[in-house]
């Protein structure tokens, strides 16, 4: 936990020189989730996901954390989202994890 609060300060500071920076949102994101900081995690996810709307693995990480806060409709759409860009890069496997989850 320790060493994600470290990652999470870092981030932040990065996030002060370049608020549009999509990877720190994307790490500091995945670092709050694992802290079980499931509101800053959406938080940044939903700025990374705007930040590159065409990244699939953004919208995947917002329908993981949306599906832990319960946050059904939101999570639906994160994965159909991800799930039709992974299938536009010819990435069938994660497509259809993304589909599977909702089965």
């Amino acid at each position: 936990m320790q060493d994600q609060q470290g990652a999470i300060a870092d981030y932040s500071q990065a996030l002060e020189l370049n608020s549009s920076h999509f990877a720190a949102y994307t790490a500091r994101a995945i670092a709050y989730l694992e802290t079980k900081n499931l509101d800053s995690a959406l938080e940044d996810a939903q700025k990374a996901a705007a930040l590159e709307p065409q990244s699939a693995p953004a919208q995947q990480l917002l329908g993981l954390i949306a599906k832990q806060q319960g946050k059904t409709q939101m999570a639906v759409s994160a994965y159909q989202k991800a799930a039709n860009l992974f299938l536009a890069h010819q990435d069938e496997e994660n497509c259809r994890r993304c589909i599977e989850i909702y089965r």
